[in-house]
Formats: structure tokens, C-alpha cells, sequence
């Protein structure tokens, strides 16, 4: 499989698919956001020793008054029971956005499960992704999926493999063993051979023929290939039929 900020890619012995992340998840966000803005002014009330004064600063021919920034060093705070009120109700909200992201997340885990217990992806850094896609990585939740894949592949006695993605590059790797750097923007892969497919199912279909050294065995990947009914470029899930009998 192949697993992407917002989907996760599978290509198995006789299907294969692009499965969406916590698709249509709630986020709450301008609810979440009017929570913290009344949080904030009730902070200001209650400690106004807590804050620096409000300055005024010229923007063009008008004066505007700015909030002076939260005092450095350790402080008492007061939380009025208004504060504690907002901060329940976004307490909640957030709640309510993880257990739909993770019933939905489990959903896809499980659809991946119906097609074998042993797994073969790349290693990826999902706190790198968060530090770059900040919100969009806290709706998905693509490390729950990753997690409670391994999770239950285990639990079941099956395998879950990980390998380098620095050694094997397979979102660059042609079936000729080339390589082309790709944009984040581009979603198809066109190889040299003249084949199309979805970037994320062909490193999934590649991810198969990762030997136990983390090598690709291209001459294997070309066999499988040839005895396949390609997938749709698109990335709608379609019928996959290789050679081998192996799964990822």
C-alpha cells in the first residue's frame, strides 16, 4: 500500500483502490474558532495584569488599537466559569471531530484487511507531514490508519512491512528503472514505458515487489504488470490481476 496525506492507496491480488481519509469529516472550525475568540476576551478581563497594555499603530491614513501580547514568564490565571463554559463546548467539538474521523478511518482499515493480512508500504514520517500540513493532517488522521493497520495485522498473525522510501523512491521509479521527480501537485504517473496510473496506486503496486533488503525487483514489477489489467489513471478503484500471488 501506499499511504498519502489524504488517502491511502492498496493494490492486492485481485483489487485494488483509493481510499479516502475521514472522507466529508466535520471540522468545526468557525465553531471552534468564535469558542477560542470568547475564550480570549474572557482571559483579558479576568487578568489584565497578565497582558501588556493596548498600543495604538498607524495603517495608512487610519489609527488602529492592537491587544497587547500575553506577559512573558509564569503566571496566575482565573478561569471565570464563562471561560470554563467555552472551553467544555470546544472541548466537546474536538471530541466529537476525532470519534468521526476514527470511525470513518476504521472504515477504510478494515476494507483494506478484506483483501489480506500482509502489508508492505514505505516509511513515512506523519509528524513531518503535520509540521507542513498542520490542519489538514489533524482532520485525516492518517496515523490512526497507519497505526490500527498495524495494529490489527498483528493481531491476526500477519506481517506488517515497512521499508526505506530513500532506497527504493518508488513515487519517482519508472518500470525501465529510471527515476523522474515528480511535483506534490502531479497525481498521475506517466512512465516511460508509455503505461498511465494514479502516482499513489503504481508505488503501492510497486511496493509489492520490495525484496527483503528493500530492493526493488523491477524484472518482477514489469512480469507482474504485463499479466495485469491496468488500472484506471483516474484513481477509481478497479480490478488488478498480476502474475504472482503475492500482497501488499
Amino acid at each position: 500500500m501506499d499511504l498519502n496525506i489524504s488517502n491511502v492507496a492498496f493494490v492486492g491480488d485481485n483489487k485494488a483502490g483509493l481510499l479516502p481519509f475521514a472522507e466529508k469529516v466535520p471540522t468545526y472550525e468557525k465553531e471552534i474558532a468564535a469558542l477560542q475568540r470568547k475564550m480570549q476576551r474572557s482571559q483579558r478581563v479576568n487578568n489584565p495584569e497578565n497582558y501588556e497594555p493596548d498600543f495604538q499603530v498607524k495603517k495608512g491614513h487610519r489609527t488602529i488599537t492592537k491587544k497587547g501580547k500575553v506577559v512573558k514568564g509564569k503566571r496566575q490565571w482565573k478561569k471565570s466559569n464563562n471561560y470554563k463554559k467555552f472551553a467544555q463546548k470546544k472541548r466537546e467539538l474536538q471530541r466529537k471531530k476525532a470519534a468521526y474521523a476514527k470511525s470513518q478511518n476504521r472504515k477504510t482499515v478494515n476494507e483494506i484487511l478484506r483483501h489480506g493480512n500482509v502489508i508492505k508500504t514505505e516509511k513515512v514520517s506523519v509528524k513531518g507531514w503535520q509540521k507542513r500540513y498542520g490542519k489538514a493532517i489533524s482532520a485525516k488522521s492518517p496515523s490512526f490508519v497507519q497505526s490500527e493497520l498495524q495494529r490489527k495485522v498483528e493481531k491476526t498473525g500477519g506481517q506488517f512491512i515497512t521499508f526505506s522510501t530513500q532506497k527504493t523512491a518508488l513515487s519517482q521509479t519508472h518500470l525501465d528503472g529510471s527515476r523522474t521527480k515528480k511535483s506534490l501537485s502531479q497525481r498521475v504517473h506517466h512512465d516511460v514505458t508509455g503505461m498511465k496510473m494514479h502516482r499513489d496506486l503504481f508505488s503501492a503496486y510497486l511496493s509489492r515487489y520490495v525484496n527483503q533488503d528493500e530492493k526493488l525487483s523491477l524484472q518482477d514489477a514489469r512480469d507482474g504488470y504485463c499479466g495485469a489489467e491496468p488500472l484506471k489513471s483516474g484513481g477509481v478503484a478497479g480490478v488488478f490481476k498480476p502474475q504472482t500471488s503475492r500482497l501488499v
